[in-house]
């Protein structure tokens, strides 16, 4: 082992042996320096070590490190998982830990959507935080209608400065950092814990925490990230009580239940008022790296394999999820059944044109999917509803479907009569299955939101509930 090698393992291991009988794990490093060894004596730091040593390694070479030079920086660090619902640690007893150290003046937190159950699990710590002088601030995405109106009414309350951020391009907001910093020490989680009392307790979730000091990298780059976030003035805006009230009138952006003890009503929105506009910044693809198979493939003379697209969707969105919790705090549920019917057409926007009169119902069809459509529906998309046989008119049936309404504003729930006629078939095309809109969607559709040419989605959820989503791509791939 290089000289300077075993001379940082010695040093660090005379000050890790002083803390605990038995030795913490010691891993090597090079090009990083997450933290140095000041006060690796404190109880926080026994957990486990990092060593990073700055050089230049050796070309080919994966545990030898050339001489460093003088400048070279033997550094530790803390890394903790942070598993749950089983873990020694959930996400909300480090965040506890943290607003309530003396060490942290600062917390950022960064969302893929807040809810009202999990800001209110922070609201005791949150408090004393400020009332010491602590600052707080937020970031809450809003994409795949995950965030709920009364969890951006929590964070304006709990935080001192609070962001909402959304990329109208379709990549999804979709970070988790908890960022807490001070004088002399930070500390940083990064997984897959939304801010919410699923995300934060009872779901099956998983992060890292990194233990270091401020001016470590690691700290650093989370902060350069937050900050690139939060400036960029194409996917983010200061969240305030006005803006909230655009946020829930805009076609762009749709919210999981609850909402507001009472919403306000839609207002129409012109086509081309769109509350956020899209990024300035320059995004490129991670560069492919070259894997053994295609050292192989090249050194044969053979054709160089090409990655295989994962994504032939125009936009996946993943909504096998649905709602669960007594207060709908986190979508969870499977959805069992997915249809979906993209380029709405005038008819079943219920835009028409000028000489014609709007329709009050969706065809149900095969829009191209491997179904039959005159039983698909009826067996299976709506199979063990409560079909009522319409009197004097054989072979029509109807039932009545409670749906969640997401894409109109202020996502909603409205029941509506879905209608099966078989003598409505006759060979030629004619619609079998149809669902006849509420008065609420009818409304919406036809004075305030203009859904032509948009995609329209329906999802049966294992719990038996129903949704229909409006946006400009199906929320996931057909489940027949």
């Amino acid at each position: 082992m290089d000289s300077v090698i075993g001379s940082a393992v010695a040093a660090v291991g005379s000050l890790v042996a002083s803390t605990s009988s038995a030795a913490a794990p010691l891993f090597l490093a090079t090009g990083v320096t997450l933290l140095s060894a000041r006060d690796l004596h404190a109880p926080a730091w026994r957990a486990g070590v990092v060593i990073a040593i700055v050089g230049d390694p050796t070309p080919g070479a994966r545990t030898r490190i050339r001489p460093a030079p003088p400048s070279a920086t033997v550094t530790v660090v803390e890394v903790r998982f942070i598993g749950q619902p089983d873990g020694e640690q959930h996400a909300q007893s480090f965040i506890w830990d943290r607003l309530e150290s003396p060490d942290t003046d600062s917390v950022r937190i960064a969302t893929a959507w807040a809810h009202a159950a999990g800001v209110e699990i922070l609201s005791k710590p949150l408090r004393s935080f400020r009332e010491r002088g602590g600052r707080s601030v937020v970031l809450c995405g809003l994409s795949r209608g995950g965030a709920t109106v009364d969890g951006l009414e929590a964070v304006l309350r709990q935080f001192d400065e609070a962001y909402v951020s959304f990329d109208p391009t379709g990549r999804t907001i979709h970070s988790k950092i908890y960022l807490f910093t001070g004088p002399h020490r930070a500390a940083l989680l990064v997984g897959s814990q939304n801010l919410t009392r699923s995300g934060l307790v009872t779901n099956h979730e998983a992060g890292l925490a990194v233990l270091a000091n401020p001016d470590a990298p690691v700290i650093q780059e989370a902060t350069n990230y937050l900050d690139r976030l939060q400036r960029d003035a194409g996917v983010t805006r200061r969240l305030t009580p006005e803006l909230l009230l655009e946020l829930q009138a805009s076609p762009q952006i749709s919210f999981a239940l609850p909402g507001a003890a009472v919403d306000p009503q839609p207002r129409r929105v012109e086509a081309d008022s769109k509350i956020f506009r899209g990024s300035a910044r320059k995004f490129v693809s991670a560069p492919r790296i070259a894997t053994a198979i295609d050292r192989t493939a090249r050194g044969s003379g053979s054709e160089r394999p090409q990655a295989v697209d994962q994504a032939p969707f125009r936009r996946v969105v993943d909504r096998s999820e649905g709602l669960s919790g007594d207060a709908w705090d986190e979508p969870s549920v499977t959805v069992v059944r997915r249809w979906y019917k993209a380029r709405l057409k005038r008819s079943d926007a219920r835009r028409p044109s000028p000489r014609s009169n709007p329709t009050n119902h969706l065809t149900l069809t095969e829009a191209g999917h491997d179904i039959d459509r005159r039983t698909w529906f009826h067996d299976k998309m709506f199979g063990g509803e409560h079909w009522v046989a319409v009197s004097g008119v054989e072979g029509k049936e109807h039932a009545q479907v409670k749906f969640e309404v997401v894409g109109l504003g202020t996502k909603y729930e409205e029941t509506m009569r879905v209608t099966h006629n078989m003598a409505h078939e006759s060979g030629q095309g004619n619609r079998t299955t149809s669902i006849e809109w509420g008065q609420q969607t009818r409304e919406r559709l036809s004075k305030h939101f203009d859904v032509i040419g948009q995609t329209l989605t329906l999802e049966r959820f294992a719990d038996g509930h129903f949704r229909i989503t409006f946006a400009n791509s199906e929320t996931g791939p057909a489940i027949l």
